[in-house]
């Protein structure tokens, strides 16, 4: 499994920072034969990376040269793999109508060349464009597509991001127990192939999913987003740890106690500020105001 998988992010970042510049230095990058796919890939990776960790700038330079690089030895395979890794990123900044063009570009590239490999991840990156932009049974389908094909290709990675994406759909239909359901196979998913990342997103999910369902349960729900938070901020994955405290201080504001609300809503408000995640911004705005 790919480190990107695991959620080794400091790994990969590591990695491309040492071979990037060897590459470049030794002039092999425009050379299809000695290196330009590495050359792409090792761009989109790190390009990857720094999305995962709420550096958008960085994140979208190291996607336009793997996007360039790939380009100009026209290298089509390779492009739809930035491309899909963009689209993904641009996912989690929240950015629903940029990220179907991105990934719009990578199933045209993988079709034509019938590179099945990566259209189960770009079907349910594009489900979850569509679920930012509020078109729930796009969505939906876009994801379940995803789903069978991964599961007809035998591919266990990012199988537990389907769930996650498809749990947040059913969340925001009102269908908390099938949203419930969807959000423990991610979790079961993630723990048995090792995606650190992933499985912690999900444990947020779950004590969202948990509060909103049953509201006994909210001292549960309050540590499973709390576990979330402190892995992915030790990860360095902050746009996701930052969801964390909106939804702990979403459970705190739907449970009365206002202070510990306003402390967490804060918290998230600064970061998606810092980060430019606006569509997250607005949610926690949102919050905010019934308070």
């Amino acid at each position: 499994m790919p480190p990107s998988a695991s959620g080794q992010h400091e790994k990969i970042v590591d990695m491309a920072s040492k071979f990037l510049p060897v590459l470049e230095e030794t002039k092999k990058e425009t050379n299809f034969y000695t290196g330009s796919n590495l050359y792409s890939v090792l761009h989109a990776y790190y390009g990857l990376s720094m999305g995962m960790w709420g550096n958008f700038k960085e994140s979208r330079n190291m996607f336009e040269k793997s996007i360039q690089a790939a380009s100009r030895v026209k290298d089509l395979f390779a492009s739809g793999f930035a491309e899909h890794f963009y689209g993904l990123v641009l996912a989690i900044k929240g950015e629903g109508q940029i990220t179907v063009k991105h990934l719009n570009n990578s199933e045209r590239l993988c079709e034509k060349l019938n590179a099945l490999v990566l259209l189960g991840n770009i079907w349910t990156f594009l489900g979850y464009a569509y679920y930012l932009l509020g078109e729930l049974e796009t969505a939906r389908n876009y994801i379940d597509k995803g789903i069978k094909r991964l599961s007809d290709s035998g591919r266990q990675s990012h199988m537990s991001l389907c769930y996650l994406f498809l749990s947040a759909i059913y969340f925001d239909s009102g269908e908390l127990l099938k949203a419930q359901g969807c959000i423990e196979e991610a979790l079961k998913l993630s723990q048995k192939n090792n995606e650190k990342h992933y499985e912690e997103y999900a444990w947020i999910w779950l004590g969202r999913t948990l509060a909103k369902a049953n509201s006994s349960q909210s001292h549960k729900a309050e540590e499973h987003i709390m576990k979330g938070i402190k892995t992915l901020d030790e990860l360095k994955v902050r746009p996701w740890s930052s969801q964390g405290y909106l939804f702990l201080g979403e459970l705190y504001a739907d449970t009365g106690q206002i202070e510990k609300a306003l402390e967490k809503l804060r918290v998230a408000e600064l970061r998606f500020q810092e980060m430019r995640m606006d569509y997250w911004l607005a949610k926690t705005q949102e919050v905010l105001a019934r308070l």
